[in-house]
């Protein structure tokens, strides 16, 4: 916030992404090594994983881009100081 507001004068927006689990290669990876240390399927560990949060997924890379985007879009022009939690509902803040 007080980055965000230092900086307004000069109309740069400083905004956050709090992110959760992202399925990104090497997210996957980690996810498959836990399943075989355990004797299950990737499936399996994904549930078990996702089980705690209230959307019961991780993020897909295209949802962040998506959120991305938004930021960098006309569309943001009236935000900042923002942190925007992209993490199917797992943070419980408003």
């Amino acid at each position: 916030k007080g980055l965000a507001r230092t900086l307004a004068k000069e109309k740069v927006h400083v905004n956050t992404i709090a992110l959760g689990g992202t399925l990104t290669d090497s997210f996957k990876d980690g996810i498959t090594k836990r399943a075989q240390k355990q004797g299950i399927t990737y499936e399996a560990q994904l549930a078990q994983e996702v089980d705690n949060i209230p959307l019961k997924q991780y993020a897909t890379q295209e949802q962040v881009a998506h959120v991305v985007s938004f930021l960098l879009s006309k569309a943001s022009d009236h935000m900042t100081g923002v942190n925007i939690p992209l993490d199917g509902g797992f943070h419980r803040s408003y």
